[in-house]
């Protein structure tokens, strides 16, 4: 027992030394596009951040944008979720924020849901939208484009524009990756990081942004 203890501690001590450490952005959000990373010019942070207030004023949802360039060594996944608890995205008791990372330096992207949008932003959700919309903008270095793109989704999804079950559908149709095979992906980060959630509801839905 003492020796499975020792594991234990000697594979949670540097996740647990990196969540003291001070997060590589800001305590608090600049605007709903906390573009650090500068992958949008000034024209497109506007539209994106005038996007994203109205939404939130007319569904109470809170969307955040976040882009690094360098991310002090936490995994995208580990990030994201972490910054949704230090900025307290969403609304209080209703754990309704979203927290869309852009991670330039290690070219990983992660969407953290929180509880309360999990029934129309599932982990399948998420994956499809890095496949469908952020990664043939991303590749070809059109990330306004991507990102306006996948905001819409996720909006529309919240909106009750279309069902989840409608978008996977509307995705499987379009080529690409099989459900299936994005299904399992899905299911392998579950089993690798579910056990990780934090207090801010956050979720997980994560892919390299570049596959």
């Amino acid at each position: 027992m003492k020796k499975y203890m020792l594991i234990a501690i000697l594979v949670l001590l540097p996740l647990w030394s990196m969540a003291q450490d001070k997060l590589p952005v800001p305590s608090a959000p600049q605007s709903w596009v906390n573009d650090y990373a500068g992958i949008f010019s000034q024209d497109e942070a506007v539209r994106l951040d005038q996007k994203l207030s109205m939404f939130e004023q007319a569904n109470s949802t809170q969307i955040f944008i976040v882009s690094i360039d360098e991310n002090g060594g936490y995994p995208a996944d580990m990030l994201a979720p972490l910054i949704g608890e230090e900025w307290g995205v969403g609304q209080q008791g209703q754990d309704n924020g979203i927290v869309m990372l852009f991670d330039m330096q290690d070219r990983q992207m992660f969407i953290a849901t929180g509880y309360g949008n999990e029934e129309f932003v599932t982990d399948l959700e998420a994956g499809l939208i890095v496949r469908n919309e952020l990664t043939p903008a991303f590749k070809q270095g059109e990330y306004y484009a991507g990102v306006d793109a996948a905001t819409s989704v996720i909006i529309s999804l919240l909106d009750g524009e279309y069902t989840p079950e409608e978008y996977r559908k509307q995705s499987s149709s379009g080529g690409g990756a099989s459900i299936g095979g994005i299904i399992f992906m899905i299911i392998i980060i579950s089993m690798l990081f579910g056990g990780r959630r934090r207090s801010s509801g956050m979720g997980r839905s994560n892919l390299p942004l570049w596959l």
